[in-house]
């Protein structure tokens, strides 16, 4: 069972009867109405602190929440918009699927993210092969770009529910991924 408060502007959220020993157990907890004002509740797509604000994007639709305490949060403008693409031969015009959030060397915030579908995937192939692609936001996170960096085709066997892939830059300026 779950108890939920709202004290102004913080949503507190504590578990009754939750498993395990009692200090594990949360005590403050972020949670809607706050981040969800844009398009559901959905995982938590990155975290980071900029500028001495800390910010967190979920998604799809890449909600925006940002605190300076960490305990009151406030809407923020949503990060990557749905824009029709079309690289090497996919369409499409869905939300970015939940992926991750980075900084780039020069300080740049930029979200990671493959889309959650297309009609078709690139060269041809399934609707769910398209590309892992960033896109960077201004630097106080109020407008993000419309111009995708292509980092690579994400093709799997069948269709994932989730973005598998977490990457990350090295000092060479290439991006690296486990799979």
């Amino acid at each position: 069972m779950k108890l939920a408060l709202r004290f102004g502007g913080l949503f507190v959220s504590a578990a009754l009867g939750f498993p395990g020993p009692e200090h594990l157990h949360p005590t403050i907890h972020f949670a809607p109405p706050v981040v969800s004002e844009q398009a559901g509740w959905h995982d938590i797509a990155g975290a980071l602190t900029h500028k001495g604000v800390h910010h967190i994007f979920q998604g799809p639709g890449w909600n925006h929440a940002f605190s300076r305490d960490l305990v009151h949060w406030a809407s923020g403008p949503p990060g990557p918009a749905p824009i029709h693409e079309t690289y090497a031969g996919m369409d499409s015009n869905t939300v970015p699927c939940s992926g991750f959030i980075t900084k780039d060397v020069d300080g740049t915030v930029c979200a990671g993210f493959r889309q959650c579908g297309s009609s078709r995937g690139v060269a041809g192939g399934h609707p769910w092969d398209v590309p892992l692609e960033l896109r960077c936001a201004d630097a106080d996170l109020q407008t993000w770009s419309q111009h995708p960096e292509y980092l690579f085709n994400v093709s799997f066997w069948r269709a994932l529910p989730y973005d598998p892939a977490r990457p990350w830059r090295e000092d060479d300026g290439n991006w690296y991924m486990l799979l």
